[in-house]
């Protein structure tokens, strides 16, 4: 049986060869102006949730991290964008948040909503912003609420 040193060992691990001299040993990076993964998820709640009311006429959304993750990218907001969504026909929410920042952001956010659609229709949704782990609400809000 043939035994590999360390140096081959090293030498076979790596990914990239660099010739010494000719670059950096760490690969360039452009730094994205908004975080890809927060975007891209924010609009697939979106478009999901649209086809979900579409099919129940109703529900109910919870979100036990619902402040923004970036104070100043509101596009990336999955709660605001769930509440704006349309048809608005989600009817109760449940946004739960530690930070007294962000609850503050979301009761900001629950008073902006209107309270009639586009053709003069009562919209018809409970909201609740509460502050605190989600970990302990959530449990708490399942045994005690009919979220139908």
């Amino acid at each position: 049986m043939k035994t590999v040193s360390q140096k081959d060992w090293d030498r076979n691990l790596k990914l990239f060869e660099f010739t010494p001299g000719s670059q950096s040993d760490e690969p360039k990076t452009i730094r994205l102006k908004k975080p890809l993964w927060t975007e891209n998820k924010a609009k697939f709640i979106t478009r999901y949730l649209y086809y979900f009311v579409l099919v129940t006429k109703h529900g109910t959304y919870i979100d036990g991290f619902a402040g923004p993750q970036y104070i100043d990218k509101p596009d990336a907001w999955a709660a605001k964008l769930v509440l704006e969504s349309e048809p608005r026909l989600l009817r109760h929410f449940y946004l739960i948040e530690k930070s007294p920042r962000k609850v503050a952001m979301l009761e900001k956010l629950r008073t902006e909503q209107p309270i009639r659609d586009k053709n003069g229709r009562k919209i018809n949704r409970e909201i609740v912003v509460q502050q605190g782990d989600m970990n302990r609400h959530i449990p708490e809000l399942l045994s005690q609420q009919s979220l139908a």
